[in-house]
């Protein structure tokens, strides 16, 4: 009896790992699910900028302006506001805003574009970090948010701005093979 090794696994244990099969079954089924996995994954890129001393509703402006372009068509929109060839339409925060010709109520907010051409930049950046192909980015998820505002000033204390901005993008290829999956899967139901 002491010559027998004793081992902590219950003896029902061991029977349903005879009945479940070999080990190389299992370890196929696990690498099988694991490239279904890879095969359905989509690829996106993030962006985030926090606590920017920039105006919160021209952001929400811009940003609203941005939302599923094209990154190329992005940065050709924010050029022409930072050049003053192309007023931005302002569509919710309008009081006291001057009309545009062609557009209505618009304005050419200086800082806000510089922080959102930057942003642009930098998920281009990281998508092509992830080896995706920047020409076909479309920003998927762009928004603004007001952050805390810090009270500034010595004996006359005053609020100042801040906003968070977060951009998401994605490749255009990967709206069209994630429409078929949708499609196929439609079909077989």
């Amino acid at each position: 009896m002491e010559n027998t090794p004793k081992t902590n696994v219950p003896k029902a244990a061991v029977k349903t790992a005879v009945k479940a099969g070999s080990p190389a079954k299992t370890e196929n089924r696990i690498e099988n699910k694991t490239e279904n996995k890879a095969e359905n994954v989509i690829l996106t890129a993030k962006a985030r900028a926090m606590n920017l001393p920039v105006s919160a509703k021209h952001c929400i402006e811009l940003s609203r302006n941005l939302r599923y372009k094209t990154t190329v068509e992005a940065k050709k929109i924010l050029e022409g506001v930072l050049s003053y060839k192309k007023a931005l339409p302002f569509y919710r925060f309008v009081h006291n805003i001057g009309h545009r010709q062609g557009i209505g109520s618009g304005r050419y907010p200086q800082k806000a574009t510089k922080e959102f051409m930057h942003l642009v930049k930098a998920v281009e950046a990281n998508a092509q970090a992830k080896g995706m192909n920047i020409t076909n980015l479309k920003i998927i998820k762009i928004l603004a948010n007001r952050a805390a505002t810090p009270q500034t000033g010595n004996r006359h204390r005053r609020g100042t701005k801040r906003t968070h901005l977060e951009i998401e993008v994605r490749e255009k290829k990967a709206f069209k093979t994630e429409r078929k999956v949708r499609e196929q899967k439609n079909t077989k139901k």
